[in-house]
């Protein structure tokens, strides 16, 4: 996609009975290359201009019931400001507005029976149906679309639906992920038009955060080998971090909700607190894998072992020495859920042998 010029020209304004504004509907996609372009028009001549409402524009004023039909006055307007770029080139400025209508939406529903998860625009039919699944209270609907989508989908789009139906509770796909994925299947990428998206690149770290999240221990000690080598398609590692941290020591943990934290396998962790290799990712300053990793433990495990992205390498060495010795004494390295304790009426004496531990403090092995 190009020409963000263009795309900020137009816009669909939704309008009340009496002739308000109350939503104004835009593009949001974002240009993978850019650069001003013009369209020549005779006197007289028309230009038509395609708009498909998926999920490159902000439908987020459509509220339930959304599964179904939505009557909407609407009307367009194009608009070029007499800005720097359309000043160079000599283009048309001003301002024109369509007459008034209105539209029959039906939005969820009816982009999917269009055919539109058929091909490449698969990634947005997925964005529908997981706000519609998490948002509006249709999961029994979604799963049963997520399960007509996999059948034919394109391999790369197999990851994404795949990783919403474990969301969903359906493993169903998981080994087939599970196998194109260990094959290398996703590492070759997709160069597909028009938007020239590497698919590959999106696939990979969804193959990984499901079978991360809902795989086997079998899959785990995998991802675990290829961390440890440094292999893998599109990394692993950054994937797992990711999954887990947003940017520096804020922030709550990535996990999907009411994923239960328990099932994570922290081992995986743990083999990233040998990797000193310094890790680069946008927006972030360069830090090393190992110091990432005791960031996600800490977060994990709801433990302050004192490790500080802003403290010295030798402070931060010590902080990742003190997890690896906690690792080796524990048995179980989530805390144990706190029960009530009942009302007593006078306090107990504690028994022969026993021994209070000070609070906040670890015991070790039990």
């Amino acid at each position: 996609m190009w020409n963000t010029w263009g795309r900020d020209s137009m816009c669909l304004e939704l309008l009340d009975d009496g002739g308000k504004v109350i939503h104004t509907i835009r593009p949001t996609w974002c240009a993978t290359r850019n650069f001003p372009s013009a369209f020549t028009l005779a006197p007289g001549d028309l230009h038509v201009m395609d708009v498909a409402f998926d999920m490159y524009w902000d439908m987020s004023f459509l509220t339930p019931p959304i599964w179904g039909d939505r009557m909407l006055r609407l009307r367009a307007v194009y608009e070029i400001l007499p800005e720097e770029e359309a000043l160079e080139e000599g283009v048309w400025l001003g301002r024109v507005v369509s007459p008034l209508r209105q539209y029959k939406f039906t939005y969820w529903l009816g982009h999917l029976e269009s055919g539109a998860h058929r091909g490449p625009d698969g990634f947005a039919a997925v964005d529908l149906l997981e706000r519609l699944a998490l948002c509006y209270g249709q999961k029994g609907r979604v799963v049963a679309w997520l399960r007509e989508l996999s059948r034919d989908c394109h391999p790369c789009e197999l990851p994404s639906i795949s990783y919403l139906m474990c969301r969903m509770g359906d493993l169903s796909c998981l080994a087939r992920v599970r196998d194109a994925y260990f094959r290398g299947r996703y590492d070759e990428g997709d160069q597909r038009e028009p938007e020239g998206l590497d698919m590959g690149s999106v696939a990979g770290p969804a193959a990984v955060r499901q079978l991360l999240l809902y795989g086997t221990t079998s899959d785990h000690e995998r991802l675990k080998a290829q961390i440890e080598t440094g292999g893998g398609p599109f990394g692993p590692a950054d994937t797992v971090l990711s999954l887990l941290l947003g940017s520096g020591e804020s922030g709550q943990l990535h996990l999907p909700p009411g994923y239960e934290v328990e099932r994570f396998p922290v081992g995986i962790l743990i083999s990233m607190l040998k990797d000193k290799r310094e890790r680069w990712m946008p927006g972030e300053d360069d830090t090393r894998y190992c110091d990432r990793a005791a960031q996600a433990l800490q977060k994990l495990l709801q433990r302050d072992f004192g490790h500080r992205l802003k403290a010295t390498a030798r402070e931060r060495d010590r902080a990742i020495a003190r997890i690896k010795r906690w690792w080796s004494k524990t048995d179980s390295p989530f805390r144990p859920k706190r029960v009530p304790r009942p009302k007593a009426h006078s306090p107990q004496p504690s028994g022969p042998g026993e021994v209070s531990s000070p609070a906040g403090t670890d015991s070790g092995r039990r």
